[in-house]
């Protein structure tokens, strides 16, 4: 799947750079996946990206005094204090059915 490999046949527009077109759609690299392509394993989603939902929700109140903090190794009170803001995030997608996962 290689833009340079001759005779790939997935790529759009073969040319020096990566294409920004992969078989009609929109290319976007995730840098958490991995780039080795090995038995197993997953390295391509192609789907539309319109039917997956990123939502940022702040919970109120949105910053918490904390009068006393505790250790994590013995759970008892370190005698400091300190501030805790709520958030929350969540993703997911709307339908199934318009993602496919390559296995290799």
């Amino acid at each position: 799947m290689s833009p340079t490999a001759a005779g790939s046949t997935f790529w759009a527009d073969l040319g020096e750079a990566v294409p920004d077109r992969l078989i009609g759609l929109n290319v976007a690299e995730a840098s958490g996946m991995t780039a080795a392509a090995t038995s197993g394993s997953r390295n391509l989603i192609a789907g539309d990206a319109s039917k997956y939902l990123i939502v940022d929700h702040v919970m109120g109140p949105l910053l918490e005094f904390v009068p006393y903090l505790f250790d994590q190794a013995t759970g008892r009170p370190n005698y400091t204090r300190g501030w805790l803001y709520h958030q929350r995030t969540g993703a997911d997608a709307l339908d199934t059915n318009a993602f496919r996962l390559l296995l290799m």
